[in-house]
């Protein structure tokens, strides 16, 4: 189980439109829509894909969508070459892994213990708007009221992508690594352990701030998720990142768990692989698009080190981060 992945696009983008001023959401939307149409026209033959070489390394980044609809399907033919080239594919988090000692953490820091519940430590405000939640929905308090804000905002940001079709059984990355299990060494940049404790770990102020973000936000999540999908597909992941973050901008709360959310996590996944790259072989490293872009991106990051290649849809030519000439062909 990927405890960040399947949430990540509404989970982040339901938090983004609840915390800054509702009543420019609709404007912002416009103009995020416009922005992509306007960025389309120049930039539409990118995809979330990416080369390093070195003298003993070939290694691909692939930005991943972890929960996605039928229609995303067939991928880019490029995805699939640098899976066929490949020797070892190296995953977010590797779901099959999963230990019972994951289980025993995800109950040990994702519920409550000794009869204490959630309505006992939650706001009055956020307690209604959670109550109000539940009413519109048809759901009942009764499976989640042992849930500590952190986990009952992760169920309900997966029950709402999966709501609008979103099925994290299709992630791209759940893809490649159902086919490579027999196949390919496969590795991973977090373990599930790690990932419980980016969640779980927060205080519970900031988990009740991020409950009642994205309660507030939920209704916000099939647009953004819309402007996000829209902007991967032309590869464009310096605009996803600028649009989840957005909000952070006026929020220092938001910016700090962004920060440990999305930042911090690129720069140790950046130091393994930078490990990878400086042994011998051929890699296909998947993590979510969201860490590739921005100034902190991984992609940006190795670009402080090495030459960093993008790809384009339309032929398997390699086209470079700035749109300079094609390079040569597989």
């Amino acid at each position: 189980m990927n405890m960040h992945g399947p949430v990540q696009y509404g989970w982040v983008a339901s938090i983004r439109g609840s915390v800054k001023r509702l009543e420019r959401s609709c404007c912002l939307l416009l103009l995020l829509a416009a922005t992509a149409a306007a960025k389309g026209a120049e930039a539409d033959d990118r995809i979330c894909l990416w080369s390093i070489q070195t003298a003993t390394t070939e290694l691909y980044l692939l930005g991943s969508i972890h929960a996605v609809k039928p229609d995303m399907y067939p991928l880019p033919e490029a995805f699939e070459r640098a899976y066929g080239k490949a020797d070892t594919l190296v995953v977010e988090v590797n779901p099959y892994d999963m230990q019972p000692s994951d289980l025993l953490l995800m109950q040990e820091k994702g519920h409550y213990q000794d009869g204490d519940t959630i309505e006992d430590n939650l706001s009055p405000d956020t307690l209604m708007l959670l109550h109000e939640y539940l009413a519109e929905e048809g759901m009942s308090m009764d499976s989640l009221r042992t849930m500590r804000p952190w986990l009952l905002s992760m169920t309900l940001a997966i029950r709402q992508i999966t709501a609008l079709g979103y099925d994290p059984s299709l992630g791209i990355d759940i893809h490649f690594l159902g086919r490579a299990r027999q196949a390919k060494r496969i590795l991973q940049l977090e373990t599930i352990s790690e990932q419980i404790g980016i969640l779980a770990d927060d205080p519970p102020h900031i988990q009740e701030l991020i409950l009642k973000a994205n309660l507030i936000g939920l209704d916000e999540t099939e647009a953004m998720l819309d402007v996000l999908i829209d902007a991967w597909k032309r590869g464009d992941v310096d605009e996803m990142y600028s649009i989840t973050t957005m909000a952070s901008d006026e929020d220092p709360v938001l910016d700090s768990w962004l920060n440990k959310l999305i930042t911090e996590r690129n720069l140790r996944m950046v130091e393994k692989i930078k490990g990878y790259l400086s042994t011998k072989g051929s890699f296909l490293v998947i993590a979510g698009a969201l860490h590739m872009g921005g100034e902190q991106g991984i992609v940006n990051l190795l670009r402080e080190r090495y030459t960093v290649t993008q790809y384009g849809r339309s032929s398997p030519a390699r086209v470079s981060l700035a749109g300079a000439q094609p390079q040569q062909e597989w």
